[in-house]
């Protein structure tokens, strides 16, 4: 796959003033992490396609369950291209071994004959006149490789993870309780909140807030600043004895990272926020950690013996 995959990026970047992929293409739309490989920054992401095509009918089942972007004509789609993929890639190295071979004739009589005799030598226009004719035919053929990973990734990239068996469909009225931990405790007085007792103590404010930074935000004062910082402070603590190692991440990440993780900055409705993008292209807000600690593994591997890193 590496060669097709060269192929492949080499058209796909001389395409880029087009901005292929921004435009809806059936039950997909635009997908960053396809623009951010097309451009070089990172490896083709490999999906197991096979292992799709054995549970087929299970897979367009759950697709149509989720209710996602994606549906089952979208898998059978997906796969249908796929298929074309792997039947055009077998021409071109059909191709490609009679072009070797034909280069390989061609540098034999210029090495057996002299350039002034080699005009004259029927085999000799016969396999540059081959040369010439698959060269034009492997043309076009990566031109239409190039198209198909494009149609391919554009809607492959949006399938979902597979479902548990045990998932329940439907709404929250579904869900199954599978244990429940400890009991709930019972006061012979009135229960307060921590808003109410922190207000109390002076080191919450919840109260007129709305016009500086809207309904569900605080502040912490005196001692509930610190109590915050020492509940940090050792929690790393613990953390650290146990081998884990600290970190601290971008707030700000490319969409290419959250579509990585299985979020999608460009659906609608998006859980993600974008940065405007006539300021700052293509960065969107991490609101928690694990988008950036796999941005930072990003395109590379790591050693068996090295796992697991916590």
């Amino acid at each position: 796959m590496a060669a097709p995959m060269a192929r492949a990026l080499r058209g796909l970047r001389a395409g880029v003033g087009r901005r292929w992929g921004h435009e809806a293409r059936g039950g997909a739309g635009r997908s960053r992490l396809y623009e951010h490989v097309r451009d070089g920054n990172s490896a083709w992401p490999q999906l197991d396609v096979e292992a799709l095509r054995g549970r087929q009918e299970e897979a367009e089942r759950e697709l149509e369950e989720r209710k996602g972007p994606l549906r089952a004509h979208d898998l059978r789609e997906i796969l249908s291209t796929w298929e074309q993929l792997q039947s055009l890639q077998e021409r071109v190295r059909g191709l490609e071994a009679v072009r070797n071979q034909v280069t390989l004739d061609v540098k034999a009589l210029t090495e057996t004959h002299d350039q002034s005799t080699l005009d004259s030598i029927p085999t000799y226009k016969e396999l540059r006149g081959r040369g010439r004719e698959i060269r034009q035919q492997l043309k076009d053929l990566y031109q239409e490789e190039q198209q198909l990973y494009e149609h391919y990734y554009l809607k492959a990239l949006w399938l979902p993870n597979q479902t548990h068996p045990d998932v329940p469909v439907g709404d929250e009225s579904q869900a199954k309780v599978l244990d429940v931990v400890g009991k709930k405790p019972v006061f012979n007085f009135k229960v307060k909140g921590h808003l109410e007792l922190g207000e109390h103590l002076g080191i919450i404010r919840q109260k007129r807030l709305s016009h500086i930074s809207g309904y569900r935000s605080y502040y912490l004062y005196g001692a509930g600043a610190l109590l915050q910082h020492a509940l940090v402070t050792f929690t790393l603590d613990k953390l650290v004895k146990r081998g884990f190692i600290p970190m601290t991440v971008p707030d700000l990440l490319r969409g290419a990272v959250f579509e990585g993780c299985g979020m999608q900055p460009d659906a609608n409705p998006s859980p993600v926020y974008n940065i405007d993008p006539s300021r700052f292209e293509d960065l969107c807000l991490a609101g928690t950690s694990e988008v950036g600690i796999a941005g930072y593994f990003m395109d590379h591997a790591v050693e068996l013996r090295d796992l697991p890193i916590r």
